[in-house]
């Protein structure tokens, strides 16, 4: 059934804006932008329906909606962050990488 719905949304997408300009084959040469996004996009959100479970999809759709919320963390998380890397990294260039270790079995 997926199946199929991906086809007709690859169909539509891809003929409608065909059959929008009278059929006209200069429209697939010519800059009818909006035409070709429609046609592009409506191809590829087809293929992914086809392609991807119902499951898959529920997550695609809620991860593109979580990417417009913004970023969680803050200027002092970024901060602490470079700060902990600083001394890693001095303390990798001063002692040598097996000082390292000590480090990575014990984060804390």
């Amino acid at each position: 059934m997926v199946v199929i719905v991906g086809i007709g949304i690859i169909l539509f997408c891809v003929l409608y804006p065909f059959a929008d300009h009278g059929g006209d084959l200069a429209l697939f040469s010519s800059h009818a932008i909006i035409g070709e996004y429609i046609t592009i996009l409506g191809a590829a959100l087809g293929a992914l329906v086809i392609m991807a479970p119902i499951q898959v999809l529920k997550k695609v759709f809620i991860y593109s909606l979580a990417t417009l919320k913004g970023i969680p963390y803050s200027k002092k998380v970024y901060a602490d962050l470079f700060m902990a890397m600083y001394e890693l990294f001095m303390l990798g260039r001063k002692n040598g990488m097996i000082a390292l270790e000590e480090h990575v079995g014990d984060p804390a």
